[in-house]
């Protein structure tokens, strides 16, 4: 599979929507039974999707304090970038 980088323009469809699913995965993740979960937000081409997983044993809080550092930690890594 081919991965190119892309990037989006501030305040646009995809960055919103990017902006929900970081709101929503997080607590997604905590929720479930197997702290696992996978999400898209809004409709091609302006569908970020994630997958989140922790591991056995860990507090629904933590996990879900882990996946939103997460999306932290990648928009400071690649601020403005989507990969496809």
């Amino acid at each position: 599979m081919d991965s190119e980088l892309r990037v989006y323009k501030a305040n646009s469809t995809y960055e919103a929507n990017l902006r929900r699913l970081a709101a929503v995965l997080p607590a997604e993740t905590a929720a479930s039974q197997s702290l696992q979960a996978t999400r898209g937000v809004g409709y091609w081409p302006n569908r970020p999707r994630a997958s989140s997983q922790c591991y056995w044993g860990v507090s629904s809080s933590s996990c879900a304090a882990c996946v939103a550092d997460a999306f932290r930690e990648a928009e400071r890594a690649c601020p403005g970038a989507e990969t496809g």
